[in-house]
């Protein structure tokens, strides 16, 4: 039986490398590391990117997507109405507009009320009803957490919202040491960084 399994690798052994070399083909790629190929953006071109807004738009973020607050006016019915009539020639609620119609009426209301439907719902502008849902509907760019400081709040329920980060620079009552030794305190957020210092606690058992 050795005698036999030794002739057949001996005879077909360099068959099968062969077929299994075939589909097991690797192909090396090579990566250019070339700096002088990587177009950068010319020195004048960023310094006169806006910054200002950048960071406007980041201190109001917070965990929601940046959104613009818009409240609309009393008479806001109005002038949808009279929109609707001078553009379409009614102001059936369930009158489907076709896209000229949509484009004219959505750029007069824009101008009109200083806020534009986004790209993510002209597709649900369908109908005049549509529409005016719409630029009827209030939007704020507040946090529900935010939201709480201007509810009353029933009297089993307190919320900190300046609330205090343990610092063992800061916090010297018991000589900096803190309940939690393996506890880091680490703050991740863009604007908290400015309000909460944080620190890396380590492994206390290192220090023995």
């Amino acid at each position: 039986m050795a005698v036999y399994v030794r002739h057949v690798l001996s005879t077909d052994g360099p068959k099968i490398l062969k077929n299994s070399l075939k589909s097991s083909l690797i192909i090396p790629v090579r990566f250019s590391r070339d700096s002088r190929k990587v177009k950068r953006l010319p020195k004048r071109f960023i310094e006169n990117v806006p910054v200002k807004p950048k960071l406007e738009s980041l201190s109001s973020k917070g965990f929601l997507r940046n959104i613009t607050p818009f409240t609309p006016p009393k008479d806001a019915s109005q002038k949808l109405n009279k929109w609707f009539l001078d553009v379409v020639g009614t102001n059936d609620p369930d009158y489907a507009v076709n896209l000229q119609q949509k484009f004219q009426l959505l750029s007069a209301l824009s101008s009109e009320f200083s806020y534009t439907v986004p790209n993510s719902l002209l597709h649900r502008m369908i109908t005049l009803g549509h529409i005016q849902e719409y630029y009827l509907t209030p939007i704020e760019n507040v946090t529900p957490y935010d939201e709480l400081k201007e509810m009353e709040l029933p009297p089993n329920l307190h919320i900190l919202y300046d609330y205090h980060r343990f610092h063992p620079d800061t916090d010297t009552m018991f000589g900096g040491v803190s309940a939690f030794p393996k506890s880091s305190t680490i703050v991740s957020g863009l604007k908290e960084k400015e309000k909460y210092k944080g620190y890396d606690a380590g492994n206390p058992f290192w220090d023995i």
